[in-house]
């Protein structure tokens, strides 16, 4: 959202900080602000701070400012002129609010208007138009104002019906499908509610009778909606942000007096309100020392107070705890920890002093089946094991998700068996040499149909043999199944006992290991097969080998096959080419082996073979 700073020096009489200031002081303690007054505010911030009221909220709490108490709108309303009537059928309508105003004309946008509204990337269209825009620039609530003369009959919020479509303001045509919330009347679709209007009711020139609408819609069904029509508009963003409710009510009360403002001789009339379940502050108890310690700060109850009701937030006293009534605006405070967060914020996390940790600290957790898991893990690697971490979601289990997030992904994993298998058999035929081992395993939750989410162990191999070995160092009674050509184990964590000799060894097979980066890009393998004389030695071949190939050698030469035919011996080596930065072409490797070719005919009694 762009941030005018006129406009946001308009909320207080004390003289704002230069923009440059400002704006550096709304990054470090909410959110991050560019120079040109670009503000990224993130989704957990976005149903109170696109607007500029919000934006200036955050302002005033920060720097510990003042606002201007904002003057409450004055009009007469027209008895004669009734209040529409708006049919609500769907539960995705949280708030609809409807009025009329009439008017012989209506004026041009005034210039403090169009101002502020070319200062955050808007332009002028109408008066009419311009006003709806400027109130949720300036409140964050979008509105919409129909021509009531192209109104035909009972205006309703609905689902659309198989088969509608609408042409909306610009001209594309869109077809609606059944779930998408639309204002609609007796003639059909008239806007896709709070995302885009449409253009059989668009206000004109000619339009004199207007239907001024402030609504609040069900913000997944918002988000789902625009994303499928491909409509991000400004309004969609703050409504699938799940905007407050009670934020309809002065918008209305805004919109309305500027509306009135723009036309000559205008009228409003009574107001439809449908709220039927009218949004209720929530009430968070909490303790200042605990805030303290979760911060390590030190503040005093009335600073913590102090900062909490500088952000709207009503602080008591309730017995022997505190207690908070959040503004219905803030919909991301929730539990005390949220309100420490605020106080941290507001404070500044680098204010926050560091402090030394006791003598008796131990970086290593205190819970025994974490500390297992890492002997676990250690030993593991020392006999060749691999750890893998799989999916909690599985096509089948005994634990079924109500929402779940794809097909095939229904369930929670009852064992981890299942994946390992499959991680085995993807990973089987990918080994440089068929000779290679593969062994893996996996420490994760499992979940069985008794709600009792134990941590298992699994371990999986190509054969027995490979598993017995560390099945005894690690204590595990249980003998390896057969499961689709591959063998596994698998036991509750809790259940492994490792023995001594395993974990007297761990330091120096730490000391003994260096971990390297894996290569994101692909490697190209590449064969060499070459006679030398019998005696040859193979390792001083493979040095060679390796002393051309180049730096985009990262595996091998390995010497793979072996055979004797007469006075030659045929010596064959596998390459394995990759790099970290780039994927590597064929012409480079090709050339890399030409020059290994070349190397090894140009030596004495050697031939490389022809593939």
């Amino acid at each position: 959202m762009k941030l005018s700073y006129d406009w946001l020096q308009s909320y207080f009489t004390s003289p704002l900080p230069p923009a440059k200031d400002l704006f550096a002081s709304l990054s470090n303690h909410s959110f991050e602000v560019e120079l040109d007054g670009e503000a990224k505010i993130l989704p957990d911030r976005s149903a109170d701070c696109l607007s500029h009221l919000g934006v200036a909220r955050e302002v005033a709490a920060v720097l510990g400012l003042e606002m201007v108490a904002a003057a409450e709108p004055v009009f007469k309303l027209d008895p004669g002129l009734a209040a529409p009537t708006v049919k609500i059928e769907t539960l995705l309508a949280r708030r609809v609010m409807a009025r009329q105003v009439t008017a012989s004309s209506y004026g041009m946008t005034p210039d403090w208007i169009a101002q502020r509204l070319l200062t955050v990337g808007g332009h002028r269209v109408s008066g009419v138009v311009d006003v709806s825009n400027y109130v949720m620039f300036e409140l964050g609530q979008p509105v919409h104002i129909f021509d009531a003369g192209q109104i035909q009959g009972q205006m309703m919020v609905r689902v659309a019906r198989v088969g509608e479509s609408i042409e909306l303001l610009g001209g594309r045509v869109v077809k609606l499908d059944a779930d998408v919330l639309i204002i609609a009347d007796e003639a059909g679709p008239l806007d896709v509610a709070g995302i885009r209007g449409g253009a059989r009711a668009a206000v004109t020139g000619a339009s004199r009778s207007l239907i001024l609408t402030v609504c609040n819609f069900d913000p997944v069904s918002i988000r789902r909606t625009a994303r499928r029509l491909d409509l991000l508009t400004d309004a969609a963003k703050r409504f699938e942000n799940n905007l407050s409710p009670a934020a309809a009510a002065p918008a209305m009360l805004r919109l309305t007096e500027l509306v009135l403002e723009l036309g000559r001789g205008a009228r409003a009339g009574q107001l439809f309100d449908f709220y039927p379940n009218p949004e209720l502050s929530v009430k968070i108890n909490f303790v200042p020392q605990a805030i303290n310690q979760l911060l390590g700060t030190n503040y005093t109850n009335e600073v913590i107070s102090q900062k909490l009701q500088s952000l709207g937030v009503e602080v008591s006293l309730l017995g022997t705890s505190w207690q908070a009534v959040v503004p219905v605006w803030r919909r991301d405070l929730k539990i005390w920890q949220d309100l420490a967060e605020e106080v941290g914020r507001l404070g500044g996390y680098d204010q926050i002093v560091s402090q030394s940790l006791p003598d008796n600290f131990s970086s290593v957790s205190n819970e025994p089946q974490v500390v297992q898991a890492e002997q676990v893990r250690l030993t593991l690697a020392q006999h060749g094991f691999v750890e893998v971490y799989g999916s909690s979601l599985r096509a089948n289990g005994e634990v079924k998700l109500v929402n779940a997030p794809a097909v095939g992904r229904e369930f929670l994993r009852s064992n981890l068996t299942d994946g390992l298998i499959e991680t085995l058999a993807t990973n089987w035929p990918r080994r440089i040499f068929d000779h290679e081992s593969l062994k893996l395993f996996e420490i994760g939750t499992v979940f069985p149909a008794s709600n009792e989410e134990k941590v298992h162990l699994a371990l999986g191999a190509r054969t027995a043999k490979e598993l017995v070995d560390v099945l005894t160092v690690l204590d595990i009674k249980a003998s390896p199944i057969s499961k689709n050509g591959f063998f596994v184990v698998e036991v509750v964590l809790t259940d492994v006992k490792l023995l001594s000799a395993a974990i007297d060894s761990w330091p120096e097979f730490l000391t003994d290991n260096q971990y390297q980066p894996v290569s994101p890009y692909p490697r190209i393998v590449r064969d060499v097969s070459l006679f030398v004389p019998i005696g040859t030695d193979s390792a001083t071949v493979a040095e060679k080998i390796k002393a051309v190939a180049g730096p985009l050698l990262t595996l091998g030469p390995f010497l793979f096959d072996v055979f004797d035919r007469g006075e030659q011996r045929s010596l064959a080596f596998r390459l394995v080419f990759q790099s970290h930065e780039r994927t590597l072409t064929d012409a480079e490797v090709n050339r890399a082996m030409s020059d290994v070719t070349a190397a090894l005919n140009s030596t004495p009694n050697f031939h490389v073979r022809e593939s």
